[in-house]
């Protein structure tokens, strides 16, 4: 007789012949209770899960200490052993994430102003108004580069917060399609931490001042951060999404593919664009 769905039972993935009383908060399989730990670290994670992500709390989110500490804490292994970190820790909380990228911005924009401060000190010694005007490349005045070097720390923590955010909904599209994963908080903590790579972009500003080869050092330098964002992405989308394979490429490379066609749509628009005004007008 067919089994009907009055009395068809769930049958435990790990476990052949029990009856599945859930299933995993990481990889959505049928667990039953000889899966679960309510001891352990991740109570919701069957055993293979807790094994694969770890139960350790980053030391950003963990309570007590100073910031800075917490942070110095995080930053080190993250930079040190990057993959080992991400598999060996979960991302809990998505506003401890946030928070993180944040903190890495207000200190990327505290060095930028600590420089360009330095910077426009020494112009004012030596010149006058006109030679850090230049210094703008004419674009900026004195008032509005002193004003940005002030508010420097609030601008860099701001933009870190909003492209951790556009980088999370682009990692998280391809998790919700396959119809697996955490939740979305999950993808805005991961992309969080892994935002650690764009302190780079202060070195890449300085390299960008070498005469000549300058320009390709700063786009070969962001290439190559934001090729590292991307595999440290895939990284996180794995443990903490539990998907693999091409799904997990797919999903951690998604930001960097949305933005090379963003670029490329740019590009076509400006020329385009151009080429309408020339041809147009000579027409």
């Amino acid at each position: 007789m067919e089994p009907t769905p009055e009395t068809t039972v769930a049958v435990c993935a790990a476990h052949e012949g029990a009856a599945a009383t859930g299933t995993c908060a990481r990889c959505g399989d049928n667990v039953c209770p000889a899966c679960l730990d309510p001891d352990a670290a991740l109570p919701d994670h069957c055993e293979s899960c807790r094994g694969r992500v770890g139960g350790a709390l980053l030391p950003w989110e963990q309570r007590g200490g100073r910031w800075a500490h917490r942070w110095m804490a995080t930053l080190g292994p993250l930079i040190a052993r990057p993959r080992r970190t991400l598999e060996g820790a979960r991302a809990r909380s998505w506003r401890a994430g946030l928070s993180f990228a944040a903190t890495c911005g207000a200190v990327q924009g505290t060095l930028t102003m600590i420089l360009v401060g330095c910077g426009l000190g020494c112009l004012s010694l030596i010149g006058d108004s006109s030679d850090i005007e230049r210094a703008g490349r004419g674009r900026w005045s004195v008032e509005g580069m002193v004003l940005f070097t002030v508010f420097c720390p609030i601008l860099t923590a701001a933009w870190q917060v909003a492209t951790v955010s556009l980088r999370a909904l682009c990692v998280h599209l391809p998790v919700a399609l396959s119809g697996r994963g955490a939740g979305f908080g999950v993808s805005v903590a991961g992309c969080g931490y892994t935002s650690f790579v764009y302190l780079g972009a202060l070195v890449l500003s300085l390299s960008s001042a070498v005469p000549i080869l300058g320009s390709l050092l700063y786009l070969g330098g962001w290439l190559g951060l934001e090729i590292w964002a991307a595999s440290l992405q895939t990284t996180m989308v794995r443990t903490q999404h539990g998907l693999t394979g091409g799904r997990a490429i797919l999903a951690g490379w998604m930001p960097f593919l949305a933005l090379t066609a963003l670029s490329l749509l740019c590009c076509v628009g400006v020329f385009a664009y151009l080429f309408t005004r020339d041809y147009g007008a000579a027409g």
